[in-house]
This record gives structure tokens, sequence and C-alpha cells, in this order.
């Protein structure tokens, strides 16, 4: 059978049979064209990759290689953050847990597991610091140096407006911070108190803002003062600092501050109704001043506090403290409850030192054996009983990820926070317990931890800070 079709006027001729379908011949020619396409392809990358082998590569031709995008393949090695704990003040930096994409879900309170920051990722965070309802990120773009998001009602981060006269109070989002310093320098690090906020730069400047009720930002106490609607960042100042000697370390109790020099020397100021300040008085102290005491001649290399009870090592791993002593913390020196000079304490089978952390209640050291030793009051982290000790009790390592499997998983740092702790282990992993408050402890409960507990956290940990009711942790992505 013959049938003349029309093309744009242009005659066809061809035969069809009767099982001839045409739909089918275009669907075949197109397979084949796509199959013979493809093999193309695989035939050249094979090539590519071949020459690549043979070191035959020419210029340009990487270019036709395929390309594949893995997450977190940025050059900031610390570049996950993750926040969890009281959610409803803003200290976790995500405006959504508090103000929800949709209108059907509920402003979050509490969130018990670690949530990214995203935010801040972009950013390039070099340090965190929570205090009680707010956190600080120290970044390392050029742009702006400090964020902080959270309860602002003192001015801890910050003077912040959205129109002239009406400061915020809260901040849902982090928010940059300015600093009267030049482009060149940088923050170093950055601590946090009650409602004060401690920053040192890289020259060495220390910057104070926030409550100064009680002189803990190392400037006078101005009676009545709005610090909520203060725009001033105040630079801190020691007298006595010596030309060749430079500040390189900071630290915030509750309501008082110390810095730490490159020489060892300790300079502190604030509240010290406990002789937290460890300046041999109970007064409160409105300018640094140098510690003395049993450290007075020794090289200092950390102090730890986060309430009224300091505790401080020395370049040979000995430990000294002072400050509040209620709960047993300093009795292996002394029995007094408040004790106003560096003691030097007697650890007894501890031995040498490498990290401490002070807690409201409990102390805690790691020596350098990496073995967690802990005393105090509270939830030491051996179980509901032992609530008590005035002696340092050893934590198993098995408690820290050390077994069969991994036995050569060691405890690196520890750290406390008001009625928390935590370690972290070689493996970058990152273990909790203590009381809960705002499911601060990110095990995904609302319930106190009695023994240590490893977090759910998608990197390695390099620093956990943890405060009143949050917690915040830099991870290295794992891919990195």
């Amino acid at each position: 059978m013959k049938k003349k079709i029309m093309f744009s006027k242009t005659p066809l001729r061809f035969i069809l049979s009767r099982d001839f379908n045409y739909q089918d011949l275009c669907f075949q020619r197109s397979v084949s064209s796509f199959i013979s396409k493809k093999r193309q392809s695989e035939i050249k990358e094979r090539k590519i990759i071949e020459n690549r082998r043979s070191k035959k590569v020419q210029p340009g031709e990487d270019a036709d290689l395929p390309v594949y995008t893995f997450a977190n393949t940025n050059k900031n090695p610390t570049s996950n953050i993750y926040a969890w704990g009281m959610a409803c003040f803003g200290a976790l930096g995500n405006p959504e847990f508090i103000h929800p994409a949709k209108k059907t879900l509920k402003p979050l309170t509490n969130c018990h597991h670690p949530v990214r920051v995203s935010r801040m990722e972009l950013h390039r965070v070099k340090d965190v610091a929570c205090g009680y309802g707010y956190s600080v990120f120290a970044a390392k773009n050029k742009g702006s140096h400090l964020f902080g998001t959270g309860i602002n009602n003192q001015g801890q981060i910050g003077y912040h407006e959205e129109r002239p006269g009406h400061p915020l109070e809260v901040l849902i989002a982090p928010s940059p911070i300015k600093l009267p310093v030049d482009k060149e320098d940088s923050v170093s690090r950055i601590e946090c108190g009650q409602a004060h906020t401690l920053v040192l730069m890289k020259s060495g400047q220390v910057f104070s803002f926030g409550s100064n009720a009680f002189g803990q930002c190392g400037r006078p106490v101005i009676p009545n003062e709005d610090y909520m609607r203060s725009q001033v960042i105040h630079p801190v100042k020691i007298k006595d600092l010596e030309e060749n000697d430079s500040i390189t370390d900071i630290e915030c109790g509750i309501n008082h501050s110390m810095v730490l020099t490159k020489s060892g020397k300790v300079y502190s100021c604030g509240w010290s109704a406990d002789g937290q300040t460890g300046l041999g008085h109970y007064d409160n102290q409105e300018s640094m001043e140098r510690l003395k005491g049993d450290i007075d001649g020794e090289k200092i290399v950390k102090v730890a506090c986060v309430a009224d009870n300091v505790l401080a090592i020395n370049d040979n791993g000995d430990v000294f403290g002072w400050g509040n002593s209620e709960y047993s913390q300093l009795h292996m020196a002394t029995e007094e409850q408040q004790v106003n000079s560096p003691v030097k304490l007697n650890l007894g089978d501890v031995g040498k030192v490498l990290d401490v952390a002070s807690g409201g209640s409990m102390c805690m050291v790691l020596n350098d054996q990496h073995d967690v030793w802990v005393w105090g009051y509270g939830i030491l982290g051996q179980g509901e009983p032992a609530q008590h000790s005035s002696k340092p009790l050893l934590l198993p390592p098995t408690l820290f990820g050390r077994n069969e499997f991994n036995p050569d998983a060691v405890t690196t740092s520890v750290s406390c926070g008001v009625n928390t702790s935590a370690a972290i282990n070689s493996y970058g992993d990152l273990y909790t317990w203590g009381k809960n408050k705002g499911s601060c402890l990110g095990l995904g409960s609302h319930l106190d931890q009695f023994f240590p507990l490893k977090v759910n956290l998608g990197g390695q940990v390099k620093k956990v800070c943890l405060g009143f009711d949050h917690s915040i942790a830099m991870c290295k992505p794992y891919n990195i």
C-alpha cells in the first residue's frame, strides 16, 4: 500500500506495513540516541581518568570531569555550631523557635537536642560564650567581630534598637556588636557572666559591657546607671601590668571577672562577698588588681570559674583555689567556707593536672593520665546516691568512651556550668551530666542525668560552653 504524506509541502513516499507503528519507531530511535550519548560520555570520562593516572592530563581537561559538591567543604574547620536548652529567650540563635514559619506550630520553650545555628556558621565562628539567657559569638570575618543573641535587659550584648531611643531587651537572632577597634584587630576570646561580657582582642586589649553593679566590668560603679541604654564599650585597664607582659586569657564568674597574663599572673575585679576575687578581702572591687597568696611567684596557665568558686593550675600541674567553699570545694586546704586568697590544694592520688573546671557547687580536674576526678556537692557523675564528697572521686574512663573497641579513647578536656558538667574525649565526642534545667544537657530528655552520657552531634566537638539553662558547641565536620 502506498500513501502520500505532505510535510511542509514536500512529498514523502514510504511503505508502511500493517504492523508498523510510527510512535514506536521514534521511541526506539530516542532511546538508542540516549544510550549512545551516555556511552560516549562514559568513554570520554574514562579516557580523562586514565590520562590523569598516567600523568598525561592536558591543561583544561579537568573542566570536563564531573563535579561533585559535598557539604561542609569550606575553609572554616569549626563551621558547625550547635545549640540546645532554653529556647524562649532567643539564646539559641534560631528565631524560628520563637516565631515559627508556619502558623500551625507553637513557639518552642525548650530544645532538648542539639540544633545547628546556621546563621552564625556563615561568619566562621572562632569562639562562643554563654551567659544567663544569652549567647555571644566571636567571628573571623572582617566586617563584624562579635555577635550576640538572647536577653539584653542590662546591655550584656551591647546596644540594639529598631527605632531611636527604644533599645531591645531581647534579641531572637544573632546581631552584630560594634567594638571600638581597628579593622586589623580581631577577637581572640570571649567570656560571659550573669549579665556582663568580656572580650579579649588579638592585640591584648580587653573590653567589657553589661552590668557593672559590683565593679565586674573593671570600672567605677555609677549609682542607678542604666546599663540597657548605655552605648559605650569600656576598655579594661590594669595599672600595674608590666610593659613586657600581656593579657592572654579571660574568665567570668557570676558577677566578677579575671584576666590571665603571659607571665602567669592573675588579676580580678567585681563581687567578692565569698572571696571570689582572691584579693584578700570581701569587698567589691572596681578595678583589676593582682592576686597573691599561694599563687604569688607561680606561673598560672588557666583559671576556671562560672559561679563564685575559682580553680587555677600552674605550669607544673598544681591546683589552687579560692572563693566559696560551702560545699567542701576547698576543704583539701582549709576548713573555711569563704576563702579570700588563693590556697594550694592537696589532691592526693590525682597527680599532675592538665585541666580544671569549677561549677556552682562542685569541682572537676583532668590529670595527666586523662582521668576525670570530681568533688563537692551535686550530681557528681557517679550515680544518684553520690552527691557529696570533700575529696576527689574518680569517674571510670569507660563512661567517656574507653572500651575494648576504642581502647585509645581518652578524655581531653572538662567543663562546668552552674549545675552541669561536660567532658570531651579524643574522638571529639561530648558527654554531659547534671541538672537538666531547660533541657540544657542536650540528651533528648528533660530529666536530670546522674552519670556522663554521650550527646548526639554531627561533628567532632572542639569546644563546649555550658550556660545556666542552655549550651553551645563548636564542632568540626566529620568529612573535613
